[in-house]
């Protein structure tokens, strides 16, 4: 048998503008890095790596001011979900803890 809980939360308009702000964020860099590595395997034929577009974050992160002033994790999430689209896009699965070798 499945539970399920259902919860509705009544933010206050600093925590909306906050929520607001950092989904903006998290989209910005899900957004920038889907677009390098599509133009990165247009020109290669190979995308970017995770540590590449981790390192190009930090680096982005200096030069975007506001991007600075949301909670890290939550925007760092942004690169993540780019390997999991294209992954998925290209047929790929992650490997399992039987088939890492």
């Amino acid at each position: 048998m499945h539970k399920a809980f259902k919860f509705r939360i009544y933010p206050t308009k600093e925590q909306v503008t906050l929520i607001n702000k950092s989904i903006g964020c998290s989209r910005f860099v899900f957004n920038h890095f889907l677009a390098k590595w599509n133009d990165a395997y247009e020109q290669t034929g190979k995308g970017l790596t995770y540590n590449a577009c981790s390192k190009q974050l930090t680096q982005l992160k200096k030069e975007l001011e506001w991007l600075k002033e949301r909670v890290t994790g939550f925007v760092h999430r942004g690169v993540p979900m780019v390997f999991v689209v294209t992954n998925r896009s290209f047929g790929i699965r992650p490997l399992t803890a039987g088939q890492a070798g």
